[in-house]
């Protein structure tokens, strides 16, 4: 069954899945969050000790994941 949408009175529409989608979905993020902060830190413009500070908080979400 496809998800529902709600629309409430502000006109935001609020995406209604199942318990067991939001459970995978919150699975999955703290490795798409490691995965970004490592593209970040792997920029020229980034300092070397922000670059670490970014390395060990990805290291941190992958062993929490």
């Amino acid at each position: 069954m496809p998800p529902r949408a709600a629309t409430n009175l502000s006109g935001s529409t609020r995406l209604t899945v199942s318990q067991r989608t939001f459970e995978s979905i919150s699975a999955r993020a703290p490795y798409y969050m490691a995965l970004n902060l490592l593209r970040i830190a792997r920029n020229d413009y980034i300092g070397p000790d922000y670059g670490e500070k970014l390395v060990r908080g990805a290291k941190r979400l992958l062993r929490a994941g």
